[in-house]
């Protein structure tokens, strides 16, 4: 038989250990997984995925704010039937002054068609700017350019 410490001692670890799950993500799997979710979003034209996911001060040098990257999702649903989003290497690096802030890099293949075959398609180096508020991580900046450029 166990003794009474070790039966509380074990009934205090089964209650506990359902509490283990709910611990948020590490910040980087968060950030890595929004990433993934606006990826997800732009193949199922679903801009709310994107547009939520972006600080209130988003900025680029392509596109001045929230509105026009709206826009540019709009048109790209518009012209593309299909889109497909292939996200590679993401690394993320947090900055050591402002705990957070962090930066995300990341490979994007892009491939879009009007039917079944893709006819256009493209590879972006993407670099992007992220803000933790109220314990949770928002896009700040974006900035891309196609590879082999």
């Amino acid at each position: 038989m166990l003794s009474y410490t070790y039966k509380w001692l074990l009934i205090t670890i089964l209650l506990t250990l359902p509490l283990a799950g709910c611990t948020p993500a590490p910040d980087e799997a968060q950030i890595t997984e929004h990433i993934h979710a606006m990826a997800h979003g732009i193949e199922a034209r679903q801009s709310d995925e994107i547009l939520d996911r972006l600080n209130e001060a988003f900025r680029s040098s392509r596109l001045k704010d929230k509105k026009e990257v709206n826009r540019l999702l709009m048109l790209s649903f518009l012209k593309y039937k299909n889109i497909s989003i292939l996200l590679t290497n993401i690394q993320v690096v947090f900055d050591a002054t402002y705990q957070n802030r962090a930066q995300a890099t990341f490979n994007a293949v892009a491939t879009s068609s009007s039917g079944l075959i893709p006819h256009d398609g493209q590879i972006y180096q993407l670099d992007s700017q992220w803000e933790k508020r109220d314990g949770d991580w928002y896009m700040q900046a974006l900035e891309w350019k196609r590879s082999f450029e």
